[in-house]
């Protein structure tokens, strides 16, 4: 009967660590021996004196949200973080909505990947569905000192008035952003995603960001991107009611984004603090029912390229002297705002006003090429003191 009862008990245990898939061992990932100071409780654990681990994350090095039971989202979130730092990486997989209700700041990640679940959602109503972190009492979440990072198929959602940030990544580089979706119901002061800093000691660089959707009708900052960012591409973003601001970023490139709706300027560059913005292309990207320009060029601003550029019916406000596409303006002329090359411009202009201003005496070189009369009818216009010999048209 003891025999029985003992090949039961054996049975019973064999029968857990199958349902949970782990599987016995005596080294840790690293190949190192087991010891109790690398049981984590999640994907090492130890019973009877044993060790084991999670065979799932040794085929598919993802762990799962909800494997996590701590009271609140936050703490779930950085306890998961904390695992796959200790695992030298992996995916955090988040299969379930989580609301945070406090600021959340992880640093020093490396090869570390955030991916929800693929589902619909309604991108207008703001109802997700699928992988969504809802954000509370002005919280936010901050990634720093970060390499070989990517956030996927996550929705983020805010509706708190006056909620200054969501997400925010500096200083690191080798990342990827693709199918994240921002909306928010914030003030003018707000910045969805943010993209290093006003230093280059906290610039980004090396990254990809694509199929991004941020809906922020009051007005706030879709997109910033800071001092001395580099190779950064977006390509197929769309921003509803807020707008692009790249104030020092260099060597980088917009391709197919649109922005739809913003209350002042579509897309705006300028210097930041300690670095120009310089060697930017937009390529096939434009901005539709702008308050102002679809484009917005200002101070410290040179070897700017835009290839086939889109304004749909801006300067909604019918502000005089602006470019419904585009305003070149150097309202600080310490700083070059020159070489600034458009071709194949196309401007649905309603507002009877030009499609090019140059707003300042102090702008630089023009260059304009390809163009479609028919698609602008306008033209440019500019500052009465301007010197005319600084646009070059072919």
């Amino acid at each position: 009967m003891q025999r029985f009862f003992l090949l039961l008990l054996f049975g019973l245990q064999a029968t857990f660590f199958c349902a949970q898939n782990y599987v016995k061992t005596n080294l840790w990932q690293d190949t190192t021996l087991m010891d109790d100071s690398k049981v984590d409780g999640i994907i090492y654990i130890k019973k009877n004196n044993d060790f084991f681990v999670d065979n799932n994350f040794l085929v598919t090095k993802s762990i799962k949200i909800d494997d996590f039971k701590e009271k609140d989202d936050a703490s779930k979130f950085e306890k998961a973080i904390q695992v796959l730092k200790k695992l030298n990486g992996g995916t955090l997989v988040i299969n379930n909505n989580l609301t945070f209700n406090r600021k959340i700041i992880i640093n020093n990640l490396r090869g570390i990947e955030i991916v929800g679940n693929k589902a619909s959602y309604s991108l207008q109503g703001g109802l997700f569905t699928g992988s969504t972190i809802i954000f509370q009492n002005n919280s936010s979440l901050v990634i720093s000192d970060f390499i070989d990072l990517k956030i996927k198929n996550v929705n983020f959602f805010n509706t708190e008035k006056n909620h200054k940030q969501m997400l925010e990544l500096y200083k690191g580089y080798d990342f990827e952003i693709d199918n994240v979706k921002i909306r928010s119901a914030n003030s003018f002061q707000s910045i969805a995603l943010s993209l290093g800093k006003y230093d280059g000691e906290n610039a980004v660089f090396q990254g990809k960001i694509s199929r991004l959707n941020v809906i922020d009708n009051d007005g706030g900052i879709g997109v910033f991107t800071g001092d001395s960012n580099t190779s950064l591409t977006f390509e197929n973003c769309y921003l509803q009611g807020c707008s692009f601001n790249i104030e020092g970023t260099i060597y980088s490139s917009i391709i197919s984004c649109a922005v739809d709706g913003s209350p002042n300027n579509g897309y705006n560059l300028k210097k930041g603090p300690k670095s120009n913005t310089h060697s930017i292309t937009f390529i096939s990207s434009g901005a539709e029912s702008a308050n102002k320009s679809g484009w917005y060029i200002d101070s410290g601003s040179y070897l700017i390229e835009i290839i086939s550029p889109h304004s749909g019916h801006n300067n909604v406000g019918k502000y005089r002297n602006i470019g419904a596409l585009m305003t070149i303006d150097n309202t600080n002329p310490t700083y070059d705002v020159s070489n600034i090359k458009i071709s194949s411009p196309s401007s649905f202009n309603n507002s009877k006003n030009w499609d090019i201003y140059i707003a300042s005496p102090k702008v630089g070189e023009v260059i304009l090429s390809n163009i479609y009369k028919k698609a602008f009818s306008y033209g440019i216009g500019y500052h009465q003191d301007w010197d005319k010999a600084n646009l070059k048209v072919f």
